[in-house]
């Protein structure tokens, strides 16, 4: 990802691991440990397989991947893929094998492409997937990649030589849009990219949904991950794309190079057919000048294929007034420009067919079961909003309820001169979600 450039120097991946089998409906929270994986390059990615053996990989000097076997105690290097690295990602399918998606590797001439490589026996060795030409990677892509993802699934009836494998990005050197390539045989061979917002591969009908994404989308997005349904399911082999955006107006500051918009929209698109057409929706709009991108937001899909982002946003700021302290040194002292971590799902695996984009969640829902701050920020027309067109979907948003007591003194950190720290307590008092609980109000859309 381009956002943050930064230089890494001895530096040690560490993971949280779940220690024993804690279950949902135990009302005590889990026990985490922290363990040492090994040598660390920056946007590390960690995947399971059925079987619950762990893989984790880090860009540093290669594609380097550990794996572990033991619910994340130890952990063994596994074969270096590429040579080369940069933004990566993993994912398995059905049968555990594993796919691992790497930016800039050493498998094609062109700058900037992406590959995906496969294992079937645990990481000892990799297979390419190959693109439309050899000499671009399994991308092959004429603006370039950033920030891609993997996806594979086992259909149904077939085995991991036929898996459908999706690997998604959005380009560098263009107008930053959303594109996957497809492979029908378990990653052996990917198709040409295809945008996911562009005609013809637009689902009949949705017209109007697709230049409503657009026009947030051009020039401003951030990929957060795909996913396919698995079979069994409903909309079962759905794959879905998601993203986060800003809007046009921002295209001044500099669009997706200079990162230095608010992206306040969280998109997702969705194809029934294998990638021939593809239907987008809005799951969910914070409102201009709050911003979801810090700089990622996560991506997954449950097991009956439904979509959840989580992320964090300063959803309950005004961002005039934010903007202004951060100027002058002083929004650390001001507990309502924080930011919260959300989650936003869909309970009916994102719509029905033919739909359009749907409107989106409030981010601050309203109310004393789910305010986030005691005092609500003044109206602007920067607040969460439910722009775009309704349709049946269902999208739900969490956010952190608030207590009245008990207090806890919270330490924040603000720089000082010189690139020294001093540490300043704020009285606030603590976030208690139930067990097991949503702490935000659901709303369907």
């Amino acid at each position: 990802m381009k956002r943050v450039p930064a230089v890494v120097a001895a530096t040690t991946l560490l993971v949280g691991v779940v220690v024993g089998g804690v279950s949902a409906r135990t009302p005590s929270s889990p026990a985490y440990e922290v363990a040492d994986v090994g040598a660390y390059g920056g946007e590390p990615s960690i995947v399971s397989d059925t079987k619950g053996v762990l893989y984790d990989t880090t860009p540093s000097g290669g594609t380097i991947t550990y794996r572990s076997t033991d619910r994340g105690v130890t952990w063994q290097q596994v074969t270096t893929a590429d040579p080369n690295s940069g933004d990566d990602c993993l994912a398995t399918d059905q049968s555990n094998a594993v796919y691992l998606c790497n930016l800039a590797g050493s498998e094609g001439v062109a700058p900037l492409q992406a590959d995906v490589w496969k294992s079937v026996n645990g990481g000892t060795s990799w297979t390419h997937g190959a693109g439309a030409l050899p000499e671009c990677g399994t991308s092959c892509s004429p603006f370039g990649v950033d920030r891609d993802w993997v996806a594979a699934s086992i259909l149904s009836g077939k085995s991991t030589s036929k898996a459908e494998v999706v690997l998604m990005y959005h380009d560098f050197y263009g107008p930053s849009q959303i594109w996957v390539n497809i492979s029908h045989d378990g990653g052996a061979t990917f198709g040409t990219p295809q945008e996911v917002l562009a005609a013809p591969a637009v689902t009949p009908g949705a017209i109007t949904g697709t230049l409503v994404a657009q026009g947030y989308t051009l020039c401003n997005t951030v990929p957060a991950g795909v996913g396919i349904v698995p079979p069994g399911k409903p909309h079962a082999g759905r794959i879905i794309v998601g993203w986060i955006a800003a809007d046009l107006p921002q295209i001044a500051t500099g669009c997706n190079v200079t990162m230095a918009e608010a992206f306040h929209t969280v998109w997702i698109s969705y194809s029934d057919d294998g990638g021939l057409t593809w239907t987008p929706q809005q799951a969910f709009d914070a409102g201009i000048g709050h911003d979801t991108s810090t700089p990622f937001v996560a991506f997954t899909l449950d097991r009956q294929g439904n979509p959840y982002f989580g992320f964090t946003v300063n959803a309950s700021s005004n961002p005039v007034t934010c903007a202004a302290e951060s100027t002058a040194g002083t929004v650390q002292s001001d507990s309502s420009c924080e930011y919260d971590m959300y989650v936003v799902w869909s309970s009916d695996a994102v719509a029905q067919r033919g739909m359009g984009v749907a409107g989106s969640s409030r981010a601050a829902p309203r109310g004393r079961t789910a305010s986030i701050r005691p005092r609500r920020p003044a109206r602007t027309s920067s607040r969460p909003s439910r722009r775009g067109i309704r349709g049946r979907s269902t999208w739900h948003t969490c956010g952190p309820r608030r207590s009245s007591q008990p207090t806890r003194w919270v330490r924040r950190i603000r720089a000082a001169a010189l690139g020294q720290d001093r540490q300043t307590a704020t009285r606030r008092p603590i976030r208690r979600p139930a067990p097991g609980t949503c702490t935000g109000r659901s709303r369907g859309i």
